[in-house]
């Protein structure tokens, strides 16, 4: 009996500690995001310096939870594609720097066109993730998921040869910037394009996520696809308050996920 009972504080003792560990690296990650979110609305001389800094703490974030994911990830296709999808937003946040490093000219609205690497592939996946969760360790998708590539690539390079054709944004000044533009059919159908595979990412998600032997679903995984939505909607729009308050929101959301799945490495 007293064995018993000893091993069982030692399964309680050693929950706690895992408890405790969760909450001080959520605690942790949650700081930096906000000290990432505080840094965008400081008005200095060195704004030069601020802008790399807050680029780093996100770099590092998407950085430590890929190293998580390469650990702790079994199914190789889940693993193989969430490694991809935190390179491409390491990648999106080194333009993004470089960018604001640049300022303007054509150097800088390239890459900005460059950011739709990452916003067009990110999407497609995620629904590849989606497809591949839960399945057996040697799992490979279906042949025919490879052709969901196609539209994916072309959408991108009708965005990285805009200034030829103006399909995407136009300027209607005359002056090829990102500060004064239009967007165009073009931009359109890249926003339905990665609707359409997030929205699919999620729906395969939420079903897998039904309780055993009950028809309840766990609605968290709509969370943030809702909130990332309406600040789409709202970044589409120009809506200028959404952009000063919440410029930071897409990362931040992001970022959010990896409480979780830090904590879980612990």
């Amino acid at each position: 009996i007293k064995f018993g009972q000893l091993l069982c504080e030692g399964r309680v003792k050693r929950v706690t500690k895992i408890r405790k560990n969760d909450i001080l690296v959520g605690t942790g990650v949650l700081l930096l995001i906000f000290l990432a979110m505080f840094i965008r609305y400081v008005n200095v001389s060195n704004y030069l310096f601020l802008i790399i800094l807050r680029s780093l703490i996100y770099i590092g974030l998407f950085s430590a939870w890929c190293l998580s994911i390469r650990k702790r990830i079994i199914q190789t296709q889940v693993r193989h594609y969430l490694t991809v999808i935190s390179a491409l937003m390491i990648v999106w946040l080194l333009f993004r720097t470089v960018k604001f490093c640049i300022s303007r000219g054509d150097v800088a609205r390239h890459l900005w066109y460059l950011y739709y690497i990452p916003m067009l592939f990110i999407p497609l996946f995620s629904l590849f993730v989606a497809n591949s969760l839960g399945k057996p360790e040697n799992f490979k998708l279906p042949g025919w998921m490879r052709f969901l590539y196609i539209p994916t690539a072309l959408l991108f390079l009708l965005v990285i040869t805009n200034d030829l054709h103006q399909f995407v944004f136009s300027f209607p000044s005359g002056v090829f910037s990102d500060e004064n533009y239009v967007y165009e059919l073009g931009y359109y159908l890249v926003i339905a394009w990665e609707f359409i595979c997030a929205a699919c990412a999620i729906c395969i998600i939420l079903a897998k996520c039904r309780i055993p032997y009950s028809k309840t679903y766990l609605c968290l995984p709509l969370v943030p696809f809702i909130i990332l939505l309406l600040y789409c909607f709202a970044y589409v729009k120009k809506i200028y308050w959404v952009r000063m308050l919440a410029g930071d929101l897409a990362l931040a959301v992001s970022n959010s996920k990896l409480i979780a799945e830090l904590s879980d490495e612990q």
